[in-house]
C-alpha cells in the first residue's frame, strides 16, 4: 500500500488492532517530472549498504530487448486420445450406451469428487452453487458462484434485508482441453475461450461482460518450433477475444516445462498448455444449475456449431438464444458439451437429481473435437412452455441459433436410447443411471478416496430419554442479547455467524485476539473478558485457529479460555447470569476441549473422554449432508422439532466423535445428542457418505447437561437465500433464533 507520509503511522496502528503486522519498507523519493535523470532511481539498501541502484528508464524498459525466429508447424488436428466424443460414428442405442459408460469410466471424464472435497466448498456463506449439484450430490458443476462479500454493521439489526445479504454473484469458469491443444494449439486456444464463456452463460452470466484471464505453460524456449506452439496458441486467443468482444485483463506464463537429463537420455516436455478463465458477475436471482430438474416431460436441446456458418457468428447467436430463453423464463438447467460428448454430458446432468434421461440416437452424434468446444445443452420447463403464449416465447428465442431436439427427461431412473422410428428394425437400450454413476466415480477411489466402507461401531443407536420441548424459562436480563464473537488467529467463520446472529435480532461484537507479541496477548484477554462479562451469549466460530497446530484442532482457542479472566468470565455468564454458549466445527472443537462440552463446566480431559479427532478418511471432507433433530430440553433447539432433517455444509478434517459406548448411552438418554447425521429418510447414519467423518453413534452435535452449551461440526450458519440453490432440502436450521428469543 501507498500512503501519504501522514497517515503511515495511522494505517500501522489500525493494522495492529487488527492483529496484522505494517511497517514502512520504501519512500517514494520523487515524482517521475520532479527529479532529473539521474536522481529518478530504485535504491535498495541492506545494513546501510547499497544492494541496487536501477535507474527508472532501465525499469520502464522491462529489462533487455530480445528477438526469436518463429516457426508455426501446420498441425493434422489427430489428438493422443481416440474418439474425443465418445457416440461418435455410431447411432445404435447398445453400443452408444456402452460408449458412454466406458467413456465415463476414463480420466478424461471420471468423477473427481475425492479430491475436490478437500477444499472447502461452502466457506463465507457465499457459495450459490455447491461443487456438486441436486439431491444427490453428483452433477459436477461447470463453474463457480459465490456471493460478493457484503460488508455488515457490527450489532446493527436495524438494516434492510438487503443490505444484509448481498444480491449480485460473482461467475468463474475456465476452459482447456490438453488434447485439442496438443493437436493444434491455435484452435485448442480458441476452444478454450468458448468452452470458458459456453460455462459463464450456462453458470447464468452474459459471457460479453466477463472477462478473461490466460494462465500458460509451454516448454522451455529454445528453439524456433518452441515458439510457434505460444505464438499459434496467442494468435489462437487473439482472433477469439477480437471475434467476441470479450477482452483478457491479465494473465501468466511459464515457458520452463521441460526437464532433460542427457545422461539417462531423458527429454520431457510438457503439452502446450493455455487454460482460460472467464470471471465476471451476474445477478445472484440469474445463477443456475446445470443438474436436470427432476421433473418429467422437459426438452433437451442442444445449442450446437453445424460449421456451415462463420463459427463465431453462429457462437454469439447460440449464447443469444440460451439468454433469451433464460429472459422468457423456459430454462431449467443448462451445461457445456464436454469432450466426452453429448451423451456423457446428458448422463453428467441427470446424476445430481437421478433425472431419467430419453435420447435419440441420431443427436447423440451431432458433435466432434472441433464442434464440441462452445456447444451447450438446456433442459426447457416443459410446463412453462405449455402456457398461454410459451410456444411463441419458445419460437422467438429459437429462431436464430443452431440447435436440435437432443432428449426429454422421463420419471424411471434410467438413461435411454432410441433409434430413429424412421430407420428399419428400430430399436431401443436402457441402462440405470446409478450403474453409469458407479462406473463415474469408480476410477479415482483408490486415488482420491470418497468413504470409507462399513460402520464406524458395529452397533445400533441408543434410545433416547428425554422428549423435545419448547423452553419455557421466564425472560431475561435483555430482550436483545449481544453476542460476543471471539476472532482469532485462523478463524475464518465470525461474519458468517455474526449475520446469523444479527438476523435473528441480536446485538453483536468481535473481538479480535491480538497475539503479536505479550502485550497484545494480556490486552486481548483483558478485553475478551471484559466483553464476556457484558454479553448474553458467547460464539465460538469455524475455522483453521492458528493452523490447527500444535498437534489438533481448536487448542489455541481451549488455551485462550483457560486464562484465568477469561474462564472467570465464563462461568459467571453460565453460572450467574444463565448465559449461553455456541461452538460451531473449529468452536466445537475447543469446546470440548475445555470439557464446557459435555460436562458443563472447564475439565481437564480423560483417557476415556469423549473427543473430536481426525476423519475416517485421513482428509479433509466438505460436503452437504443431512442432520436429524434429536429429542433435547436444549433452548438452542426451543424452535426445532424432534425428527427435523436439515441439509447443511460441513468442512473439516478433525470432526469425528469418538465415544464410550456407556458415555453415549448417558447422553443420548439425558438429550445431550441434539443431532445425529442420517440418511435421506431422517435415520441416524453410521456410515458414508451420510456420515461424513465416520463419527460414533452418528452423533454430530452435543450438549451440556443442561442443554445451554452447545457445539456441533456442521455449518448452520452457511445459508441463505441464495446460498446452495443447486441443494434441495432444509437448509435453515433455527438454533440462533431460539438462542436469541431465550432471552425475551
Amino acid at each position: 500500500m501507498v500512503v501519504s507520509p501522514e497517515n503511515a503511522e495511522k494505517l500501522i496502528t489500525k493494522a495492529a488492532a487488527e492483529n496484522l503486522d505494517a511497517v514502512v519498507i520504501a519512500t517514494v523519493t520523487a515524482g517521475e517530472t520532479q527529479c532529473k535523470d539521474d536522481q529518478a532511481k530504485l535504491t535498495m539498501r541492506w545494513h546501510g549498504k547499497i544492494i541496487a541502484n536501477l535507474k527508472r528508464e532501465f525499469l520502464d524498459s522491462h529489462g533487455a530487448p530480445r528477438f526469436a525466429d518463429v516457426i508455426i508447424n501446420a498441425y493434422s488436428g489427430q489428438t493422443s486420445q481416440i474418439g474425443l466424443t465418445g457416440t461418435a460414428h455410431s447411432e445404435d442405442p447398445q453400443e452408444q450406451l456402452e460408449k458412454i459408460k466406458t467413456e465415463l469410466g476414463t480420466l478424461r471424464s471420471c468423477s473427481r469428487r475425492g479430491l475436490q472435497e478437500r477444499f472447502d466448498g461452502s466457506i463465507g456463506a457465499a457459495t450459490v452453487l455447491f461443487p456438486w449439484g441436486g439431491k444427490y450430490q453428483a452433477t459436477p458443476e461447470c463453474g463457480m458462484a459465490a456471493l460478493l462479500p457484503a460488508a455488515l454493521q457490527s450489532g446493527d439489526a436495524n438494516l434492510s434485508a438487503e443490505l444484509k445479504n448481498s444480491i449480485t454473484a460473482s461467475l468463474m469458469s475456465f476452459g482447456f482441453d490438453p488434447a485439442l491443444m496438443e493437436a493444434d494449439p491455435f484452435n485448442g486456444a480458441k476452444a478454450a475461450v468458448k468452452e470458458a464463456l459456453a460455462k459463464f452463460a450456462c453458470l447464468g452470466g452474459d459471457y460479453r461482460k466477463a472477462r478473461l484471464s490466460m494462465q500458460e505453460y509451454f516448454e522451455k524456449m529454445d528453439k524456433s518450433e518452441s515458439w510457434g506452439k505460444v505464438t499459434a496458441a496467442l494468435l489462437g486467443a487473439l482472433e477469439a477475444q477480437l471475434a467476441l468482444e470479450v477482452p483478457a485483463i491479465g494473465g501468466k506464463d511459464s515457458m520452463s516445462g521441460s526437464y532433460r537429463d542427457p545422461v539417462h537420455g531423458i527429454d520431457l516436455t510438457v503439452p502446450p498448455t493455455m487454460v482460460v478463465f472467464a470471471a465476471g458477475t451476474t445477478d445472484a436471482a440469474s445463477v443456475r444449475s446445470g443438474t436436470l430438474s427432476g421433473k418429467k416431460g422437459n426438452p433437451v436441446i442442444l445449442f450446437y456449431d453445424d460449421r456451415e456458418n462463420d463459427e463465431w457468428e453462429t457462437f454469439k447467436t447460440n449464447m443469444q438464444g440460451l439468454a433469451k430463453l433464460s429472459e422468457n423464463g423456459l430454462v431449467k438447467s443448462a451445461y457445456p458439451a464436454g469432450a466426452g460428448g453429448i451423451g456423457v454430458t446428458l448422463a453428467l446432468m441427470a446424476f445430481g437429481n437421478m433425472t431419467g434421461v430419453e435420447a435419440d440416437s441420431l443427436f447423440l452424434s451431432l458433435l466432434n473435437d472441433k464442434t464440441y468446444p462452445g456447444a451447450v445443452l438446456v433442459e426447457l420447463d416443459g410446463e412453462a412452455i405449455g402456457k398461454s403464449g410459451g410456444e411463441a416465447l419458445l419460437g422467438e428465442a429459437l429462431q436464430n441459433p443452431v440447435w436440435k431436439g437432443v432428449a426429454r427427461t422421463i420419471v424411471e431412473p434410467v438413461f435411454r436410447i432410441n433409434s430413429s422410428p424412421y430407420k428399419q428394425n428400430a430399436s431401443s437400450a436402457a441402462v440405470p443411471l446409478a450403474e453409469l454413476l458407479e462406473a463415474f466415480e469408480a476410477p479415482l477411489c483408490n486415488v482420491y478416496p470418497q468413504t470409507i466402507h462399513g460402520e464406524t461401531t458395529a452397533m445400533a443407536v441408543f434410545p433416547h430419554g428425554k422428549k423435545a420441548r419448547k423452553n419455557s424459562r421466564t425472560a431475561r436480563s435483555s430482550s436483545r442479547p449481544l453476542v460476543v464473537l471471539p476472532v482469532f488467529p485462523g478463524t475464518n467463520c465470525e461474519w458468517d455467524m455474526e449475520r446469523a446472529f444479527s438476523a435473528a435480532g441480536a446485538r453483536t461484537q468481535q473481538v479480535i485476539f491480538r497475539n503479536r507479541n505479550a502485550d497484545d496477548i494480556a490486552a486481548s484477554i483483558k478485553e475478551l473478558a471484559y466483553v464476556i462479562n457484558d454479553a448474553q451469549i458467547v460464539a465460538l466460530s469455524g475455522g483453521f485457529s492458528a493452523g490447527d497446530e500444535p498437534d489438533g484442532s481448536g487448542k489455541f482457542i481451549a488455551n485462550v479460555f483457560r486464562a484465568p479472566a477469561i474462564a472467570d468470565a465464563v462461568q459467571k455468564l453460565l453460572k450467574k447470569r444463565d448465559g449461553l454458549m455456541l461452538g460451531i466445527c473449529n468452536g466445537f472443537q475447543a469446546l470440548i476441549k475445555l470439557g464446557l462440552v459435555p460436562w458443563g463446566v472447564y475439565r481437564e480431559a480423560a483417557e476415556t473422554s469423549p473427543a473430536l479427532t481426525f476423519n475416517r478418511i485421513g482428509r479433509h471432507v466438505s460436503r452437504m449432508i443431512r442432520t436429524v433433530t434429536m429429542p433435547s430440553s436444549s433452548p438452542w433447539l426451543a424452535l426445532e422439532e424432534s425428527g427435523t432433517v436439515h441439509i447443511l455444509p460441513v468442512s473439516h478434517g478433525e470432526g469425528r466423535i469418538v465415544i464410550s459406548r456407556d458415555h453415549a448411552e448417558t447422553f443420548f438418554k439425558s438429550g445431550q445428542v441434539p443431532f445425529c447425521y442420517s440418511d435421506r429418510n431422517g435415520n441416524p447414519a453410521m456410515t458414508e457418505p451420510d456420515n461424513p467423518n465416520g463419527s460414533d453413534y452418528a452423533i454430530e452435535a452435543l450438549t451440556s447437561p443442561d442443554g445451554r452449551i452447545l457445539g456441533k461440526m456442521a455449518h448452520s450458519e452457511r445459508c441463505g437465500q441464495y446460498v446452495h440453490i443447486n441443494i434441495p432440502g432444509n437448509k435453515f436450521m433455527k438454533i440462533f433464533e431460539a438462542g436469541v428469543r431465550y432471552f425475551s
